[in-house]
């Protein structure tokens, strides 16, 4: 496998090949090989065959959508023969985020449902990397990615893991969810919960979005957690240059004990508590709200005994499924009051005493929820686009 630092340069790397065609001259430019070179770079430099060509890909909506350089495919040499890298970049222009925003769905690798912007940007450069491919033969592929790259990198994975010709591994870095729970857990189910190293920081908004139902491949254990950012929402949090310098020295194995995980299957009271009892605007708070609600939209389909499918993700009708939900049940209701109440503390307001849960009101807080999160995210990408990663 790859090591963290590794990843995380080849991770860091492959924006340079953005406007720059030639991979070897882009990670050059970049300093990722450049003298003097760090032990890491010069394992890529000396596992990996650098001189070949950028997978170009197309992003964006409609005119506004421009073909450049998304990714980079090294094959394995020495020690690493029959290795190969698919290496995807993440976003830096305003154009590729457009894609992130747009929450509807398109049925991906494996014919299971995931977000449509992804979906366009992979599926515009998968001829490039399987050509790239053709005739290496690989008995190991590491798919790598950062933020839109490491939503791409899952689809890549599930592309390769379909072919059963080799052993996949994937290693993402501040990434999107990229599908359905139904997506998510099959490519970890088929590539094994082993070979999936997602790594995010609590402070980083991007691994937060899209909302339910998009969800995080591998669902337990829920990644690796690193410490970057601080308490609160950093945008900061989702560079490389923060998740980088969390890498280096570390194995998989000892970044994964250092995490610290909470199971899925906690309450939604336990999520609620865990919200309230941190500073508004805060990670973790942002964090605890996103499961509770998972949680509530659970119980709420159990109720009905309606699920939410591909055709109704939009807040309209999880409103419409939370508000009949409470109207049957006291147990929903009350959930639904609390989660509430934990929203506005968490964007600093006060919730009215006597809450109605009409489906408006609902509909309106889910709103607020929905936009304090891409708020966030837009901010962090925007530091994407400033510092170039």
């Amino acid at each position: 496998m790859l090591s963290p630092a590794l990843a995380a340069l080849m991770a860091d790397g492959v924006y340079g090949v953005m406007y720059q065609p030639n991979v070897a001259r882009a990670l050059r430019e970049r300093g990722t090989t450049s003298a003097p070179m760090t032990q890491t770079a010069s394992t890529l430099v000396d596992g990996f065959e650098l001189n070949t060509t950028a997978v170009e890909g197309a992003s964006g909506n409609l005119c506004y959508g421009s073909r450049t350089g998304f990714g980079m495919v090294l094959t394995g040499k020495g020690r690493r023969q029959g290795e190969v890298a698919v290496v995807c970049r993440g976003t830096q222009l305003t154009e590729d985020w457009l894609s992130n925003i747009n929450a509807a769905m398109d049925i991906g690798p494996a014919g299971l449902p995931v977000h449509a912007g992804f979906n366009r940007i992979y599926a515009t450069m998968r001829a490039g990397v399987h050509d790239l491919l053709r005739g290496t033969n690989p008995h190991t592929i590491h798919v790598v990615g950062h933020s839109l790259g490491g939503a791409i990198a899952n689809l890549f994975a599930a592309d390769f893991a379909g072919d059963r010709r080799a052993d996949v591994k994937l290693y993402t870095f501040g990434a999107p969810r990229p599908g359905v729970g139904f997506f998510s857990d099959q490519l970890s189910q088929v590539l094994g919960t082993d070979r999936v190293f997602r790594v995010y920081s609590m402070a980083d908004p991007v691994p937060m979005v899209p909302i339910f139902p998009f969800r995080h491949a591998p669902r337990n254990p829920g990644g690796i957690r690193v410490a970057a950012g601080g308490q609160g929402i950093s945008v900061n949090a989702h560079l490389m240059g923060s998740y980088g310098p969390a890498m280096e020295g570390g194995s998989w194995d000892g970044l994964l004990t250092a995490s610290t995980h909470v199971a899925d299957h906690k309450s939604v009271d336990y999520w609620l508590a865990r919200a309230n009892a941190t500073l508004p605007f805060s990670g973790i708070a942002l964090w605890a709200l996103g499961k509770a609600l998972n949680g509530i939209l659970d119980a709420a389909e159990i109720v009905l005994g309606t699920a939410i499918t591909g055709l109704a993700t939009a807040i309209d009708g999880w409103a419409f499924l939370l508000q009949n939900a409470a109207a049957v049940t006291r147990k929903v209701g009350t959930m639904l009051e609390s989660f509430i109440r934990a929203v506005f503390r968490f964007l600093g307001r006060t919730a009215e005493v006597g809450i109605s849960l009409t489906e408006s009101f609902i509909r309106y807080v889910l709103m607020l929820l929905w936009q304090s999160v891409t708020t966030f995210a837009r901010l962090a990408l925007n530091g994407v686009n400033r510092r170039m990663v």
